[in-house]
């Protein structure tokens, strides 16, 4: 999402925000499918958490 103000003439300050995984939930991820592994059928990752960006960008 993003919103442009005009602060003055020619003048415009750009506020952004970004945000993935906004709900925070979980997702594994592989299962480990190697049967000689001692690790066969575990789920040894999950994937990234919740990120938020926040960006302002003066133009003049």
């Amino acid at each position: 999402m993003s919103r442009i103000f005009r602060v003055a003439e020619g003048k415009t300050f750009e506020l952004r925000g970004e945000a993935f995984n906004l709900t925070n939930s979980y997702r594994a991820g592989p299962v480990t499918t190697n049967l000689s592994s001692t690790q066969f059928g575990q789920i040894l990752t999950a994937q990234d958490p919740r990120i938020i960006q926040l960006a302002g960008k003066f133009v003049f």
